[in-house]
Protein backbone atom coordinates (compact mmCIF):
# COMPACT_ATOMS: atom_id res chain seq x y z
CA UNK A 1 0.00 0.00 0.00
CA UNK A 2 1.52 3.61 -0.90
CA UNK A 3 1.75 5.81 1.61
CA UNK A 4 -1.02 8.12 -0.23
CA UNK A 5 -3.29 5.52 0.19
CA UNK A 6 -2.41 4.98 3.45
CA UNK A 7 -3.40 8.15 4.21
CA UNK A 8 -6.65 7.95 2.54
CA UNK A 9 -7.20 5.09 4.45
CA UNK A 10 -6.56 6.69 7.99
CA UNK A 11 -9.24 9.52 6.53
CA UNK A 12 -11.64 6.96 5.90
CA UNK A 13 -12.21 5.23 9.46
CA UNK A 14 -12.95 8.94 11.25
CA UNK A 15 -15.45 9.91 8.74
CA UNK A 16 -16.92 6.73 8.95
CA UNK A 17 -17.46 6.35 12.67
CA UNK A 18 -18.41 9.28 13.27
CA UNK A 19 -20.98 9.51 9.99
CA UNK A 20 -22.40 6.72 9.95
CA UNK A 21 -23.79 7.65 13.83
CA UNK A 22 -21.56 4.36 15.26
CA UNK A 23 -20.05 7.35 17.29
CA UNK A 24 -23.44 8.30 18.90
CA UNK A 25 -24.48 4.41 19.74
CA UNK A 26 -20.77 4.28 21.75
CA UNK A 27 -21.09 8.03 23.50
CA UNK A 28 -25.22 6.44 24.17
CA UNK A 29 -23.48 3.45 25.58
CA UNK A 30 -21.42 5.29 28.06
CA UNK A 31 -23.77 7.55 29.04
CA UNK A 32 -25.53 4.67 30.08
CA UNK A 33 -22.70 3.31 31.66
CA UNK A 34 -22.05 6.57 33.53
CA UNK A 35 -25.89 7.42 34.73
CA UNK A 36 -26.03 3.76 36.15
CA UNK A 37 -22.56 4.15 38.14
CA UNK A 38 -23.47 7.54 39.60
CA UNK A 39 -26.46 6.25 40.78
CA UNK A 40 -24.81 3.11 42.56
CA UNK A 41 -26.70 0.56 40.42
CA UNK A 42 -25.52 -2.61 38.89
CA UNK A 43 -25.02 -2.49 35.79
CA UNK A 44 -27.37 -3.85 33.10
CA UNK A 45 -26.45 -6.95 31.02
CA UNK A 46 -24.51 -6.73 27.54
CA UNK A 47 -28.01 -7.18 25.64
CA UNK A 48 -28.95 -3.66 27.13
CA UNK A 49 -26.21 -2.21 25.96
CA UNK A 50 -25.94 -3.72 22.55
CA UNK A 51 -29.84 -2.62 22.17
CA UNK A 52 -28.39 1.10 23.17
CA UNK A 53 -26.10 0.89 20.50
CA UNK A 54 -28.00 -0.40 17.85
CA UNK A 55 -31.48 2.22 18.54
CA UNK A 56 -29.00 4.92 18.66
CA UNK A 57 -27.77 4.19 15.20
CA UNK A 58 -30.83 3.37 13.87
CA UNK A 59 -32.32 6.58 14.76
CA UNK A 60 -30.09 8.77 13.79
CA UNK A 61 -29.41 7.40 10.55
CA UNK A 62 -32.99 7.82 9.83
CA UNK A 63 -32.88 10.95 8.56
CA UNK A 64 -30.11 9.88 5.46
CA UNK A 65 -32.07 6.90 4.04
CA UNK A 66 -33.66 8.94 1.78
CA UNK A 67 -31.38 9.55 -1.46
CA UNK A 68 -30.13 12.91 -1.62
CA UNK A 69 -29.32 13.91 -5.29
CA UNK A 70 -27.54 17.45 -5.48
CA UNK A 71 -24.39 17.88 -3.67
CA UNK A 72 -24.73 20.09 -0.60
CA UNK A 73 -22.33 22.13 1.59
CA UNK A 74 -23.37 19.74 4.76
CA UNK A 75 -20.36 17.71 4.47
CA UNK A 76 -21.69 14.48 6.77
CA UNK A 77 -25.20 14.62 4.18
CA UNK A 78 -22.48 14.19 1.44
CA UNK A 79 -20.72 11.34 2.80
CA UNK A 80 -24.34 9.69 3.23
CA UNK A 81 -24.85 10.61 -0.53
CA UNK A 82 -21.74 8.45 -1.21
CA UNK A 83 -22.37 5.26 0.81
CA UNK A 84 -26.03 5.10 0.48
CA UNK A 85 -26.00 1.64 -0.40
CA UNK A 86 -23.78 1.20 2.79
CA UNK A 87 -26.18 3.19 5.18
CA UNK A 88 -29.14 2.00 3.58
CA UNK A 89 -28.26 -1.76 4.44
CA UNK A 90 -26.67 -0.53 7.99
CA UNK A 91 -30.58 -0.09 8.75
CA UNK A 92 -32.30 -3.09 7.10
CA UNK A 93 -29.82 -4.50 9.63
CA UNK A 94 -30.11 -3.04 12.71
CA UNK A 95 -33.95 -2.79 11.87
CA UNK A 96 -34.31 -6.69 11.51
CA UNK A 97 -31.96 -7.04 14.91
CA UNK A 98 -34.62 -4.88 16.77
CA UNK A 99 -37.50 -6.55 15.00
CA UNK A 100 -35.93 -10.14 16.56
CA UNK A 101 -34.93 -8.45 20.13
CA UNK A 102 -38.48 -7.56 20.45
CA UNK A 103 -39.72 -11.41 19.07
CA UNK A 104 -37.24 -12.65 21.85
CA UNK A 105 -38.50 -10.10 24.66
CA UNK A 106 -42.13 -10.61 23.84
CA UNK A 107 -41.65 -14.18 23.69
CA UNK A 108 -39.88 -14.42 27.03
CA UNK A 109 -41.84 -11.50 28.68
CA UNK A 110 -45.52 -11.88 27.09
CA UNK A 111 -47.37 -12.55 30.53
CA UNK A 112 -45.68 -9.42 32.08
CA UNK A 113 -46.76 -7.22 28.66
CA UNK A 114 -49.79 -8.29 28.99
CA UNK A 115 -50.45 -7.62 32.69
CA UNK A 116 -49.16 -3.77 32.36
CA UNK A 117 -51.52 -1.06 32.93
CA UNK A 118 -52.30 1.75 31.31
CA UNK A 119 -50.14 3.80 32.58
CA UNK A 120 -47.03 1.53 32.06
CA UNK A 121 -47.86 1.58 28.49
CA UNK A 122 -48.28 5.31 28.29
CA UNK A 123 -44.36 5.27 30.00
CA UNK A 124 -43.64 2.51 27.49
CA UNK A 125 -44.97 4.10 24.30
CA UNK A 126 -43.72 8.04 25.05
CA UNK A 127 -40.73 7.77 23.95
CA UNK A 128 -41.51 5.92 20.68
CA UNK A 129 -43.81 8.56 19.66
CA UNK A 130 -42.04 11.25 20.73
CA UNK A 131 -39.20 10.41 18.49
CA UNK A 132 -41.56 9.39 15.74
CA UNK A 133 -42.67 13.44 15.82
CA UNK A 134 -38.97 14.60 15.81
CA UNK A 135 -38.51 13.51 12.59
CA UNK A 136 -42.21 14.50 11.42
CA UNK A 137 -44.94 12.68 9.67
CA UNK A 138 -45.59 13.18 6.61
CA UNK A 139 -48.79 13.45 5.76
CA UNK A 140 -48.61 15.60 2.53
CA UNK A 141 -48.85 12.34 0.55
CA UNK A 142 -52.05 11.03 2.81
CA UNK A 143 -54.53 9.66 0.37
CA UNK A 144 -53.23 10.19 -2.82
CA UNK A 145 -51.96 8.24 -5.28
Amino acid sequence: MSKEQDIKTRRKFPESLFYSNYFYGICAVALSVEATLQQHFPLNGFIYFFLAFVTTVLYYGYPYIRKYQAISSNPRTNWHTRHYQLMRCNQVIMTVILLLSLVLFLLYHWKEVLGMTPVQWSLVLIFPSVAALYYGIDFSTAGTT
